[in-house]
Formats: structure tokens, C-alpha cells, sequence
């Protein structure tokens, strides 16, 4: 595994190496090929305009060589920073993939990642804290209404019973009524229960009741 660096050490070791390579470059095509380079042709009437053209030309020859070293520098040091990125949010998903991916090597970017872990395990415990307490309170209402179903039924078959019994008018219909709202409530317990039971279910044969 690579040892860990922050991002102030990367750019300093980019600022070095970029100094480095150009000290390198000066020496190994500027100065070594200049001391062995006979130049003929010069006297005393042109030596001034040949020192202007062989000043600026090396002064666009090492800029040209300064630029093209601090490019490539940059584009590895950009390179680095989005592979660790790229790192980061691969690792920080919930996917075999993330055995595959590369070491981090940045400190800001291991740190980043540890955070978003662990905020991932705390929003992990919550969900599954949540869905425990959810499943308890459909367990509980799906209780209650089998427990009202028992006597619900019990009033009901009275009041059938009453019904067929008894000759008074007024007393019939008050009992029809009582049948009524009773079937009417143990509609309602039953999709209460249905509910209950397919609370984490396929949500495509649910009805909407009032």
C-alpha cells in the first residue's frame, strides 16, 4: 500500500519535480549541446545582431521547454486528484465494484472517505431503525384489529339474529342498521390487516380506501 500524503506535499513535490526537469532539460539540450556547437561565420559586423537572435531564441527555446514541463506536471497532478476522486465515490458506494478500485494515496481524500462512510453506517443503523419501528406499529395495529374483529362479530351475529326474530318494525330497522355499520367496520379491519401484512410488499394490487 502507498504511503499517504496530503495534497500540500503533492503540490510541493509537483514544484520540485517541475524545477528539476527544467534544470535537467537546460543542462541536457541547452548547455552540453551549446559548448560543443562551433558557430562560423562571425565577425565584428554581425556579432551584435548574431548575440540578439541567439539571445531570443534561446529565451523562446527555454520558455517553450519551461511551458511544455509545467503542462505535463499539471496534467499528472490533475490526473492524481481525479483518480482519487474518482476513488472516493466509487468506494463510498454499496457495490463489489469498490474491491477493484485503486489505494488511496491523498490524506484529504482518505479522510473524506472514512466521514462518508461512517455517515453511511449511521444512515444505515436509521433506516433499518426506522423500518424495525414501522414493522412493530403495522404488527401492533394489525393486532388491535384482529382483537376488535372477535367482538365485532360476536354484535353482529346478535344483531342478524335479533333481526330475523323479532317483528317489530322500528327495532328491524334499527338492527338492519347495526348489521350495516358492522360489516361496514369489519370491511375495514380486514383491509387494515391486508395492509399490514403486505406493508413491504408490490404496491400494484393496494385499493385506496376512505
Amino acid at each position: 500500500m502507498a504511503k499517504s500524503i496530503t495534497l500540500k506535499q503533492l503540490i510541493r513535490a509537483t514544484y520540485l519535480k517541475i524545477i528539476f526537469q527544467f534544470l535537467l532539460c537546460i543542462c541536457f539540450f541547452y548547455i552540453i549541446p551549446a559548448l560543443f556547437t562551433a558557430v562560423e561565420g562571425i565577425n565584428a559586423n554581425n556579432v551584435n545582431s548574431f548575440t540578439m537572435f541567439f539571445s531570443v531564441s534561446s529565451w523562446i527555446y527555454l520558455c517553450v521547454i519551461l511551458v511544455v514541463i509545467i503542462v505535463r506536471n499539471v496534467q499528472k497532478l490533475l490526473y492524481e486528484i481525479q483518480r482519487e476522486m474518482k476513488t472516493v465515490y466509487e468506494q463510498s458506494l454499496y457495490s463489489d465494484n469498490n474491491k477493484y478500485s485503486k489505494p488511496l494515496r491523498l490524506f484529504e481524500f482518505i479522510e473524506t472517505k472514512e466521514h462518508i462512510m461512517k455517515m453511511q453506517d449511521k444512515i444505515q443503523k436509521m433506516l433499518e431503525k426506522e423500518k424495525k419501528q414501522k414493522q412493530e406499529l403495522m404488527f401492533r395495529v394489525s393486532s388491535a384489529a384482529h382483537d376488535l374483529k372477535t367482538p365485532l362479530t360476536i354484535i353482529k351475529g346478535n344483531a342478524e339474529f335479533l333481526h330475523i326474530s323479532t317483528k317489530d318494525e322500528q327495532s328491524k330497522e334499527c338492527l338492519a342498521d347495526i348489521v350495516h355499520a358492522s360489516q361496514r367496520l369489519l370491511d375495514y379491519f380486514n383491509q387494515l390487516i391486508h395492509y399490514s401484512k403486505t406493508y413491504y410488499d408490490d404496491e400494484t394490487d393496494w385499493t385506496e380506501y376512505s
